[in-house]
């Protein structure tokens, strides 16, 4: 009986907060804290591959991030933004670059790796037409959203797979 009650305690939170469609709250790693406020996204890994968002429009691929609200902070928002458009409840890490449009791209670490990919979520089907994983060098230059930062993409990409692979 005691477990029952636990599992409808621990549950409930997690199913009211399924339902409101709200972010869960923002979990950043503690060396990596970061006190600026900008326009963010995540850059998360699974071996070889990295998380995409195929916009609904234009069929563009970028990654999951956005625009910030109000104070939020930036690693907020790339908590806020991924899972929005990713569904992925991520650990944001230290911010790796700033793009040439300002979009601050952070390391994320999902708390659940999904295993294959994860369907778009109700909150990001305005915005995002598909999520998929992508080898760097399948990453076509022409279906890339901003194509004057691809290369600025593809060296951060390099440089994080070079240094994960060691």
């Amino acid at each position: 009986m005691k477990t029952l009650l636990c599992l409808l305690l621990c549950l409930l939170p997690l199913a009211a907060l399924a339902r409101s469609g709200e972010a869960p709250p923002c979990d950043r790693r503690p060396a990596t804290l970061d006190t600026r406020k900008a326009n963010a996204g995540c850059l998360i890994l699974r071996g070889d591959q990295v998380l995409l968002v195929r916009l609904r429009g234009n069929d563009k691929l970028d990654l999951p991030g956005g625009t910030r609200e109000d104070d939020e902070l930036a690693q907020c928002t790339a908590h806020r933004e991924t899972w929005e458009e990713s569904g992925l409840d991520v650990s944001v890490g230290r911010r790796l670059a700033v793009m040439k449009n300002g979009l601050h791209v952070y390391r994320c670490y999902p708390h659940a790796m999904p295993e294959g990919t994860p369907p778009v979520p109700v909150s990001g089907r305005n915005e995002i037409g598909a999520l998929g994983w992508w080898r760097s060098e399948d990453i076509p230059r022409d279906q890339w959203r901003f194509s004057y930062q691809y290369d600025q993409f593809k060296q951060l990409l390099k440089t994080l797979l070079d240094r994960d692979s060691r």
